[in-house]
């Protein structure tokens, strides 16, 4: 009876080992990871709907971007400031000025500057 049990199951896992069977790799597929960038446009207005943010920067896999920024108002059209601010985010801070998040990287240091620039429009 023993022997009936071990014949079986033994029989049972050979037939599931000799029913897999793998995928032959013969030629060799050449795989390539493409990153892509993104321009991006957008515009946010000041807390008092006054002016405009208009932001432009490309989007893609670093941390750091460069954002190509300018400030109008939204009654006139007019250009008030532009510029160029190196970081990771920008948002208006008061309807007189804009916060720049700078890049602080991984490194900690005992006296950590501010993680941000404000830009003022006067």
């Amino acid at each position: 009876m023993m022997f009936k049990e071990i014949f079986y199951s033994t029989l049972l896992i050979a037939s599931v080992f000799i029913s897999c069977k793998s995928k032959k790799m013969d030629k060799k597929e050449d795989n390539q990871i493409v990153f892509q960038q993104q321009k991006i446009n957008k515009e946010i207005y000041s807390p008092d709907k006054t002016k405009v943010l208009i932001l432009s920067y490309l989007e893609d896999m670093n941390a750091i971007t460069v954002f190509d920024y300018k400030i109008i108002n939204s009654k006139t059209k007019k250009e008030l400031i532009s510029g160029k601010f190196t970081g990771i985010k920008m948002e208006w801070f008061t309807s007189e000025s804009i916060k720049g998040y700078l890049y602080q990287g991984i490194v900690e240091t005992e006296n950590p500057k501010e993680n941000f620039e404000i830009i003022n429009l006067k």
